[in-house]
């Protein structure tokens, strides 16, 4: 978070060693799961059933800022959920970007690749 209460989520916010940010640590304190991380072949996320009538979507993204996997999230009781296969990507950090239908920012989480 920047001096203007700004959320700041570019890839430099990232801690060494494979720490939790800030936002992250809101994220699950919010019943956020994401993992395994690092990751070598999926990423699984859980993320609690948010208030919305329309399915939510995620994007996975590169530290170049492409997006080299998306989709819509997968309702299952009250939990939305992301299985996203990442053996075919590059070893590097990624950010998980989940949105609202609409565009809304529900919440980003970091993502290392690693063989």
């Amino acid at each position: 978070v920047d001096g203007n209460g700004s959320v700041n989520s570019s890839l430099e916010e990232l801690k060494p060693g494979g720490g939790t940010s800030v936002r992250e640590n809101e994220l699950i304190e919010r019943g956020w799961v994401v993992g395994p991380n690092p990751a070598q072949s999926s990423i699984h996320a859980q993320i609690p059933a948010l208030e919305t009538t329309q399915t939510p979507s995620y994007a996975l993204i590169s530290a170049n800022g492409s997006i080299v996997r998306s989709g819509s999230l997968i309702l299952a009781g009250n939990t939305y959920l992301v299985d996203a296969t990442v053996a075919d990507l590059a070893q590097g950090m990624y950010q998980l970007v989940v949105t609202a239908a609409g565009g809304q920012h529900l919440g980003t989480w970091s993502v290392q690749i690693s063989r």
